[in-house]
C-alpha cells in the first residue's frame, strides 16, 4: 500500500456515538476514513491501556461497500501504534470474527449488520469470543472522548513501517463447526433441500462448505456481492424474505435460511407455515434442546417474547432478563451456566459455542433438529403452541423528538392497560408493563437517535394491535 507522508485522524470535531452494538454512521457523511482512523486510534489506545496489545488484533469485513478499505485503514491504524494486526484475506461474518478475536486481544469488525446500505461501522469483539461489554465500550469511549477534546491528531509515518499481516480467518472457525457437524452425525445422514439466503452479505458460502459432504442439498439465492443489497436491507424479516419464499415454492425444499448482512441473525422461511419470526425461533429452539434432556439456565433480552418465560417456569429453568444488546446476553454466559440466550431481532447463542449471537450456527441447530426428529420445522412450532398456546408478537418504531415521552414514561404508572390488570413495572430499559394474561407491552427510548420503539405481545392479535394502538395514542401528547 503506497502510504501518505501523514495520516490526519479527524480534520474536525465529529459527534461519534457507541449503539448497543459499535458505532455506525452513514458513509462518507458521519463514517469517513478520518472517522475511522479516529475510532480506531481510540481503540488502540484502549488496548495498549488494557495491556492487550502484545496479542495482537484481527481485523474483519462485511460486503459492503469500501469495507474491504476500511478495514485496511483499520490495520494500518493499530500497526502505527507497534499493535501487530491480522487482516482478514476475505469478507466474513461477525461471529466468525468473534471466534477469531478469541485468539488475539480482541477483534475489530467493519459491519452495519442489517442496516441499510448507505450505513457502515465499528464493532469490537473482545478477547472472550462476544461483544464488547459495558466497561470495555466505555473505556473505549473515554480514549475517545479524549481524541475529540484535545487537538487535532496527526501521525507522521516518517521512520514508521506500518505493515500488516493478511490471514485466513474462514477456515479455522469452519473446522470448528465441521467437527460439531462430525458429532451431530445425523445431520450428515439425512437428505432434503435447504435454500439459504446471506441477503448478498458475508454469510455467503458458508452453509455451501460445510454441508458438501452431507446428503443435504444446499442451494444459495442472492450469494453474489452487492452493496445495494438488491434494492432490500440486508435484515431476514417477512417483508424482505419474498425471493426465499418463491426459491422455497420453486425447488420444494423443506426449510429455508435468511442471514442479516453480517451473518450474526437468522430468519427461517416453512413451506408450511410461512415465515416462523426470531421469537418463535427462539422459543422453537429452547422448547427442542429441553425435550433432548438439556439443561441449563435461559437469557433474555427484555424485549422478548413470553413463551422463553413459560417454557422456563414450566421446565425448571432459571432465567435472566437483560437490557436490549446483545453484549447483555454474553455477559450473563460468560458468567452462568446458559444453555441458550436470545433477543428479539433473530440472534441466538448457544452452550458449548460462543458467548456471542450466531446465524450460522443456529442455523446448524435448526437442521439438527429436523435430522434428529424426522419432523418439519413447523411441526414443532405447532408443538410448541399445543403445549403452551399461540403468541402474537409486534413492534412499531415512532420517529419523533423524545424529550417529553422520556419526562411521561417516568410518570406513567397505570393499574390496567384495556382493562387488563398489570402486574409488574420492569425498568430494566425502557418501560414494560406485564399483565395477568401474559401479554405486555414496552416503551424504549433510543439512546442514538429521536425514536421510540413500541413492542407488544399477548394471546390474541387484535390485542397485541389494540396494545401498540393504545400506545401510540398515549405518546402523541409526549411528542408534541
Amino acid at each position: 500500500m503506497k502510504l501518505p507522508k501523514f495520516l490526519p485522524l479527524f480534520p474536525h470535531r465529529v459527534d461519534i456515538k457507541f449503539g448497543t452494538e459499535g458505532w455506525r454512521g452513514v458513509i462518507a457523511e458521519d463514517f469517513t476514513f478520518q472517522n475511522v482512523r479516529l475510532v480506531t486510534q481510540a481503540i488502540a489506545n484502549y488496548v495498549i491501556k488494557e495491556n492487550l496489545s502484545s496479542k495482537g488484533i484481527v481485523v474483519g469485513y462485511d460486503c459492503r461497500f469500501l469495507s474491504s478499505q476500511f478495514a485496511k485503514e483499520v490495520a494500518l491504524v493499530l500497526s502505527l501504534n507497534n499493535i501487530n494486526s491480522y487482516l482478514a484475506s476475505s469478507p466474513c461474518t461477525s461471529p466468525n470474527l468473534s471466534f477469531m478475536a478469541t485468539r488475539f486481544g480482541g477483534g475489530i469488525m467493519i459491519t452495519a449488520s442489517h442496516n441499510p446500505p448507505e450505513f457502515n461501522g465499528i464493532k469490537f469483539k473482545a478477547n472472550y469470543g462476544g461483544s464488547a461489554d459495558e466497561d470495555i465500550v466505555n473505556g473505549i469511549e473515554v480514549e475517545l472522548r479524549k481524541l475529540l477534546t484535545g487537538e487535532p491528531l496527526v501521525i507522521y509515518l516518517k521512520d514508521k513501517n506500518p505493515y500488516f499481516n493478511l490471514i485466513e480467518v474462514q477456515q479455522p472457525y469452519m473446522e470448528w463447526l465441521y467437527n460439531w457437524i462430525e458429532k451431530n452425525s445425523e445431520i450428515k445422514t439425512f437428505s432434503g433441500q435447504v435454500i439459504v439466503d446471506p441477503m448478498h452479505g458475508s454469510a455467503s458460502g458458508y452453509f455451501v462448505k460445510l454441508l458438501k459432504d452431507t446428503q443435504w442439498d444446499v442451494k444459495e439465492i442472492r450469494s453474489n456481492i452487492n452493496p445495494s443489497f438488491g434494492g432490500v436491507n440486508p435484515e431476514p424479516i417477512t417483508q424482505n424474505l419474498n425471493l426465499l419464499a418463491e426459491a422455497m415454492k420453486k425447488n420444494k425444499a423443506i426449510i429455508g435460511i435468511a442471514l442479516d448482512g453480517d451473518g450474526d441473525r437468522i430468519g427461517v422461511w416453512d413451506p408450511g407455515y410461512g415465515f416462523i419470526n426470531p421469537q418463535q425461533i427462539f422459543a422453537i429452539l429452547l422448547y427442542y434442546l429441553i425435550k433432548k434432556g438439556d439443561r441449563g439456565a435461559v437469557v433474555k433480552t427484555i424485549s422478548t417474547t413470553q413463551m422463553i418465560d413459560i417454557l422456563a417456569k414450566k421446565y425448571g429453568l432459571k432465567i435472566y432478563q437483560t437490557p436490549v444488546g446483545f453484549k447483555h446476553i454474553c455477559k450473563v454466559m460468560l458468567k452462568k451456566d446458559v444453555l441458550i440466550g436470545g433477543e428479539e431481532s433473530g440472534g441466538i447463542g448457544f452452550r458449548g459455542h460462543l458467548p456471542e449471537r450466531d446465524g450460522i450456527f443456529a442455523g446448524l441447530q435448526i437442521l439438527e433438529l429436523i435430522a434428529k426428529s424426522q419432523k418439519p420445522f413447523s411441526w414443532w412450532l405447532n408443538s410448541l403452541e399445543e403445549e403452551i398456546g399461540r403468541f402474537y408478537y409486534k413492534r412499531e418504531d415512532i420517529h419523533c423528538e423524545t424529550a417529553g415521552v422520556k419526562e411521561m414514561l417516568i410518570k406513567l404508572k397505570p393499574s390496567y392497560i384495556l382493562k387488563e390488570k398489570v402486574e409488574e413495572i420492569i425498568e430494566l430499559d425502557g418501560k414494560k408493563f406485564l399483565m395477568a394474561d401474559s401479554s405486555w407491552l414496552l416503551f424504549r427510548v433510543s439512546g442514538t437517535e429521536p425514536v421510540v420503539r413500541i413492542y407488544a405481545e399477548s394471546r390474541d392479535k387484535e390485542k397485541t394491535d389494540s396494545l401498540i394502538k393504545w400506545a401510540k395514542e398515549l405518546l402523541i401528547p409526549a411528542t408534541l
